[in-house]
């Protein structure tokens, strides 16, 4: 009689289970395989439903998205603003002129306290 690696290697499993005191789970009957299977394709069902609602959810979420306003960034709310005149007559930390425009009614640009 010739036994194969497989059987070799899942009775050595079984003797070191029963070796330790295990006893290995009882085989299940072909009834209740059947009943996990329905309610494992009950779940995946339940699973489909779910993934199919989110989706749609999405899409409506998407499509409010686009036709609502955009509320401007913090970046853009703290931008130079772009009404501007003549040179800034601030220094930069070097000592040098600022090369920024002043804001409109003032000598300063932005940076420098022109608001």
């Amino acid at each position: 009689m010739r036994i194969g690696r497989v059987s070799v290697a899942l009775l050595g499993c079984v003797l070191a289970l029963v070796a330790l005191g295990c006893e290995p789970a009882p085989a299940a009957s072909q009834e209740e395989v059947a009943q996990k299977l329905q309610e494992l394709r009950a779940d995946v069902d339940a699973l489909k439903r779910t993934v199919a609602r989110l989706e749609q959810e999405l899409a409506e979420s998407r499509a409010t998205a686009k036709s609502s306003p955009t509320v401007p960034s913090k970046a853009a709310a703290t931008a130079q603003p772009k009404t501007q005149s003549a040179q800034c007559e601030g220094k930069t930390k070097a000592g040098a002129r600022c090369k920024r425009s002043a804001t409109k009614g003032s000598r300063y640009c932005w940076q420098h306290g022109g608001d």
